[in-house]
């Protein structure tokens, strides 16, 4: 199937990604004059454009990944932020942030929350958001049961 795109919608990829890492460099170095990019890596496409692009702009000397996992991430993520980094070429910090968001109380007040909708959400039961008509393909509850919320 072919799709008909409005002229004002299509878009040149390579001259797109020049004037990306352009805009970046005149940012970074003129602007807010810093020699270099921190990146937030989750593994995930858009992260991964953002340090793609970074590299592009500045050099791979000058981009550093930080990935921040926590206690429920899935550690899949984590491993494609890793590949990532490396065909990139840049370092990867790890900061594992469960110990910080247990200590500011995020992870009590957002079972509260799911309690308010579940009573019955408990100690051992995990939670993920599904999107209307998204399945239930999340984290199960040993009995089989799961906290499902949809937006």
């Amino acid at each position: 199937m072919t799709i008909a795109v409005p002229e004002q919608l299509r878009l040149d990829p390579a001259r797109a990604t020049q004037a990306i890492a352009e805009a970046l460099r005149q940012q970074i170095g003129t602007v807010l004059r810093r020699s270099g990019l921190v990146v937030a890596m989750s593994g995930g496409i858009d992260s991964s454009v953002c340090a793609a692009l970074a590299v592009q702009a500045v050099g791979r000397a000058r981009v550093l990944g930080l990935a921040l996992p926590e206690r429920e991430s899935d550690g899949e993520s984590l491993a494609l932020a890793q590949e990532l980094a490396t065909q990139l070429g840049i370092e990867l910090l790890v900061e594992n942030i469960s110990p910080a968001l247990a200590a500011s109380g995020c992870y009590a007040r957002r079972d509260a929350a799911i309690r308010r909708v579940v009573p019955e959400y408990g100690d051992g039961w995990r939670c993920k958001l599904l999107a209307e008509n998204g399945g239930l393909d999340g984290p199960w509850r040993p009995n089989g049961r799961t906290a499902g919320l949809s937006a």
